[in-house]
Protein backbone atom coordinates (compact mmCIF):
# COMPACT_ATOMS: atom_id res chain seq x y z
CA UNK A 1 0.00 0.00 0.00
CA UNK A 2 0.45 3.50 -0.59
CA UNK A 3 1.96 5.41 2.27
CA UNK A 4 -0.54 8.05 3.85
CA UNK A 5 -0.01 10.21 6.88
CA UNK A 6 -2.61 11.52 9.22
CA UNK A 7 -2.65 14.08 12.22
CA UNK A 8 -4.86 13.05 15.05
CA UNK A 9 -5.29 14.74 18.23
CA UNK A 10 -7.75 12.92 19.51
CA UNK A 11 -5.45 11.66 22.78
CA UNK A 12 -4.15 13.26 26.30
CA UNK A 13 -0.53 12.03 26.79
CA UNK A 14 1.79 10.16 24.81
CA UNK A 15 0.70 6.74 25.49
CA UNK A 16 -2.72 7.40 24.78
CA UNK A 17 -1.51 8.51 20.85
CA UNK A 18 -1.02 4.78 20.60
CA UNK A 19 -3.82 3.30 22.05
CA UNK A 20 -6.33 5.29 20.84
CA UNK A 21 -5.16 4.73 17.38
CA UNK A 22 -5.30 0.99 17.73
CA UNK A 23 -8.67 0.39 16.88
CA UNK A 24 -8.40 2.85 13.60
CA UNK A 25 -5.01 1.04 12.33
CA UNK A 26 -6.16 -2.40 12.53
CA UNK A 27 -10.00 -1.46 10.87
CA UNK A 28 -7.32 -0.15 7.98
CA UNK A 29 -4.80 -2.53 8.04
CA UNK A 30 -2.17 -0.89 9.04
CA UNK A 31 1.00 -2.92 9.67
CA UNK A 32 3.75 -0.29 9.66
CA UNK A 33 3.78 3.40 11.17
CA UNK A 34 6.30 5.88 11.58
CA UNK A 35 6.80 7.83 14.88
CA UNK A 36 7.29 11.66 13.98
CA UNK A 37 8.63 13.53 17.22
CA UNK A 38 11.45 15.97 18.49
CA UNK A 39 14.73 14.52 19.12
CA UNK A 40 13.94 14.84 23.20
CA UNK A 41 10.87 13.02 22.97
CA UNK A 42 11.62 10.31 20.64
CA UNK A 43 12.79 7.46 23.50
CA UNK A 44 9.97 7.66 25.31
CA UNK A 45 7.44 7.94 21.75
CA UNK A 46 9.02 5.15 19.96
CA UNK A 47 9.02 2.80 23.07
CA UNK A 48 5.73 3.33 23.93
CA UNK A 49 4.61 2.69 20.05
CA UNK A 50 6.69 -0.37 20.23
CA UNK A 51 5.08 -1.82 22.82
CA UNK A 52 1.17 -0.93 21.91
CA UNK A 53 1.91 -0.93 18.53
CA UNK A 54 4.24 -3.82 18.12
CA UNK A 55 1.62 -6.11 20.05
CA UNK A 56 -0.94 -5.79 17.93
CA UNK A 57 1.82 -6.59 14.95
CA UNK A 58 2.63 -3.13 13.74
CA UNK A 59 5.99 -2.49 13.08
CA UNK A 60 7.25 0.95 14.27
CA UNK A 61 10.24 3.31 13.19
CA UNK A 62 10.78 6.52 14.20
CA UNK A 63 11.76 9.70 12.26
CA UNK A 64 13.39 12.77 14.33
CA UNK A 65 12.03 16.09 13.28
CA UNK A 66 14.07 18.88 14.28
CA UNK A 67 12.50 22.05 13.94
CA UNK A 68 14.22 24.69 12.11
CA UNK A 69 17.03 26.95 14.01
CA UNK A 70 16.04 24.87 17.47
CA UNK A 71 18.64 24.62 20.00
CA UNK A 72 19.32 20.68 20.81
CA UNK A 73 16.99 19.65 23.63
CA UNK A 74 17.35 17.15 26.06
CA UNK A 75 16.00 13.78 26.16
CA UNK A 76 13.24 13.45 29.02
CA UNK A 77 14.53 11.38 32.01
CA UNK A 78 14.79 7.56 31.85
CA UNK A 79 11.57 8.06 35.31
CA UNK A 80 9.24 9.45 32.37
CA UNK A 81 10.07 6.60 30.27
CA UNK A 82 10.19 3.75 32.51
CA UNK A 83 6.79 4.96 34.02
CA UNK A 84 5.10 5.19 30.58
CA UNK A 85 6.76 1.76 29.61
CA UNK A 86 5.05 0.03 32.57
CA UNK A 87 1.88 2.02 31.91
CA UNK A 88 1.95 0.59 28.12
CA UNK A 89 2.18 -3.26 29.29
CA UNK A 90 -0.62 -2.54 31.92
CA UNK A 91 -2.47 -1.35 28.81
CA UNK A 92 -1.15 -4.82 26.43
CA UNK A 93 -2.12 -7.05 29.00
CA UNK A 94 -5.62 -4.99 30.49
CA UNK A 95 -6.71 -3.35 27.72
CA UNK A 96 -6.35 0.18 30.12
CA UNK A 97 -4.56 2.87 29.66
CA UNK A 98 -5.71 5.80 31.85
CA UNK A 99 -7.27 8.38 29.54
CA UNK A 100 -10.07 9.30 31.75
CA UNK A 101 -7.28 9.99 34.34
CA UNK A 102 -4.87 11.98 31.95
CA UNK A 103 -7.88 13.99 31.39
CA UNK A 104 -7.89 14.43 34.97
CA UNK A 105 -4.18 15.39 35.47
CA UNK A 106 -4.18 17.24 32.16
CA UNK A 107 -7.46 19.13 31.90
CA UNK A 108 -6.42 21.76 29.49
CA UNK A 109 -5.15 18.83 26.92
CA UNK A 110 -8.32 17.33 27.35
CA UNK A 111 -10.16 20.80 26.67
CA UNK A 112 -8.24 20.88 23.71
CA UNK A 113 -9.35 17.25 22.59
CA UNK A 114 -12.65 18.23 22.99
CA UNK A 115 -12.27 21.11 20.97
CA UNK A 116 -9.88 18.98 17.90
CA UNK A 117 -13.41 16.63 17.72
CA UNK A 118 -15.81 19.83 17.14
CA UNK A 119 -13.31 21.41 14.76
CA UNK A 120 -12.01 18.70 12.67
CA UNK A 121 -14.45 20.01 9.62
CA UNK A 122 -11.74 22.81 9.15
CA UNK A 123 -9.15 21.25 7.24
CA UNK A 124 -6.58 22.32 8.87
CA UNK A 125 -5.29 18.78 10.46
CA UNK A 126 -5.34 17.67 6.62
CA UNK A 127 -3.24 20.53 5.32
CA UNK A 128 -0.78 19.75 7.81
CA UNK A 129 -0.76 16.13 7.21
CA UNK A 130 0.02 16.56 3.41
CA UNK A 131 2.98 19.56 5.24
CA UNK A 132 4.21 16.18 6.66
CA UNK A 133 4.15 13.53 4.30
CA UNK A 134 5.51 15.52 1.73
CA UNK A 135 8.75 16.67 4.49
CA UNK A 136 9.19 12.90 5.31
CA UNK A 137 9.55 12.15 1.59
CA UNK A 138 11.80 14.86 0.60
CA UNK A 139 13.82 15.35 4.17
CA UNK A 140 16.71 17.54 2.47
Amino acid sequence: GSAQCAVDRSAVDTLTNFTSLVPTFAAAGVNSVAVATDRSHMRRAYALAFIVLGSCAIQVESVVANPMNAPPADPESWIRVIRDVLRALFWVMSGFDGQWLSGLIHPRRAADVRAWRRSKESGRDERFARWLKGALRDPG
